[in-house]
């Protein structure tokens, strides 16, 4: 992946990186014959088109997060706005990030495919059997960083969990956070209750076994998680938080939306779904449907498109 060189070797130094990283890329892409480029991230996407130009290249960028809650040195903020009217166009994920780019008429929204889920082998059903800490339990999946806000999760659980003395928490991933949420989980009294295991190779397979799945997150991409535990036909609730999670779930039809950065909120609705089996059973069936919405299939055919056209699909 090109990107800029660390802040520790000083700005001369990641500007002279990149320069040749430039020039090799250009290189690269001269050799390239009636080709179609395809780049992610912001850097990335910068050097490729300032590299591409003048090559006659179709190139079309693809921005993966929300741009107004990913820090950017005033340099990238700068080559963004410079380079990406020479794309043929702008992929973006989500309708909320599209207006970001509401100055370019090349912007195309294309939402992320559902993952397939691997052949299950007795080895993955053995490690998940490890993880999983007994029924019925509530799911969290996500890197350990304050943008996806377990620290809510953990929160709003611990707000819940004496009226629901048979539930625990099981929060899957691996990240900085790791020792602060821990210590969160401790100084709660939750040790018994709460479970930070890490990553486990098969999340799908998680999914299954769960009973209500939670995003808490502060901010978003596309959430690929929260999309695969409805395709699971899993109960959700999801903060509103930008951007993502209110273009994905129906409040109220095939999952529940509530406020960011508000545990009680969070814990409201956590309680409701955890006492009712029922309403967890009829959003999950309801959630199932997004398999459609986001087939693969589906989506390679709006990436075809926007290939083709070097626009909006």
């Amino acid at each position: 992946r090109l990107g800029l060189a660390g802040d520790s070797n000083g700005l001369w130094s990641g500007l002279r990186n990149n320069v040749s990283r430039l020039v090799h890329l250009r290189r690269m892409l001269a050799r390239l014959e009636n080709a179609a480029i395809i780049s992610f991230g912001t850097e990335t996407n910068c050097l490729v088109l300032l590299a591409s130009l003048g090559l006659r290249r179709r190139v079309v960028v693809s921005e993966r997060c929300d741009p107004r809650f990913i820090p950017r040195r005033r340099v990238w903020r700068w080559l963004r706005h410079v380079s990406y009217p020479f794309a043929s166009a702008v992929v973006v994920q989500t309708k909320e990030v599209s207006r970001y780019f509401s100055d370019s008429d090349r912007v195309a929204v294309i939402q992320n495919p559902i993952a397939r889920v691997l052949p299950e082998s007795a080895s993955m059903r053995d490690d998940i059997e490890v993880v999983i800490p007994g029924r019925p339990f509530v799911l969290g999946i996500g890197r350990l960083v304050e943008q996806k806000g377990f620290d809510l999760l953990i929160s709003a659980f611990s707000l819940v969990a004496a009226s629901h003395p048979e539930w625990s928490l099981l929060i899957l991933g691996e990240g900085t956070e790791r020792q602060v949420l821990e210590e969160q989980v401790h100084h709660l009294g939750l040790a018994q209750r709460v479970r930070l295991p890490g990553v486990v190779v098969q999340p799908q397979l998680v999914f299954q076994e769960a009973d209500l799945f939670v995003l808490s997150s502060r901010f978003e991409g596309f959430p690929n998680a929260l999309c695969e535990a409805m395709a699971s036909g899993l109960a959700v609730i999801a903060t509103d938080c930008p951007s993502g999670p209110g273009e994905i779930v129906r409040d109220g039809v095939d999952g529940v939306l509530v406020p960011p950065e508000d545990a009680g909120r969070l814990a409201a609705a956590m309680s409701r779904l955890m006492g009712n089996v029922e309403t967890r059973r009829t959003l999950g069936e309801r959630a199932s449907a997004i398999s459609e919405r986001l087939k693969l299939e589906a989506i390679m055919s709006q990436w075809e498109r926007t290939l083709d056209e070097g626009v909006a699909a």
